[in-house]
């Protein structure tokens, strides 16, 4: 509990510490040894942040003194891959040639079970 409490001044003093067009963008994780750890969307996002990287460590040792930054880690989690994606049904027709195809290399198969299988496929045309 007291290690959950002391999280969240650290979070809105670090989330204080970041420039403005990153506050949205760069979800704070963990702040190990001397090491902090974000979490953003977008390998974009991190890489304009490197060119602030140096103020934020320079204004977090200051507000967090004696605990020292050196070293900042982002690590990437793209938005795609944590919302489920839908399935989208897709219904294929077969052009008459291509049925007519099919159709015929039933009537020359002697497996009755691919005969069949060409057949059913052969009734999916436009």
């Amino acid at each position: 509990m007291s290690m959950a409490s002391s999280r969240i001044p650290l979070e809105v003093t670090i989330k204080e510490a970041l420039p403005e067009q990153f506050k949205d963008k760069l979800i704070f994780t963990q702040l190990h040894d001397d090491m902090l750890i974000f979490t953003c969307h977008s390998a974009k996002i991190m890489t304009q942040f490197r060119f602030f990287q140096d103020e934020v460590i320079d204004s977090l040792n200051r507000t967090l003194s004696p605990r020292r930054i050196k070293t900042i880690k982002i690590k990437i989690r793209p938005n795609n891959l944590s919302t489920p994606r839908s399935k989208i049904e897709v219904k294929r027709t077969l052009s008459k040639k291509n049925a007519q195809i099919l159709l015929e290399e039933a009537e020359h198969t002697e497996d009755s079970k691919l005969k069949d299988i060409l057949i059913t496929l052969a009734k999916h045309s436009c």
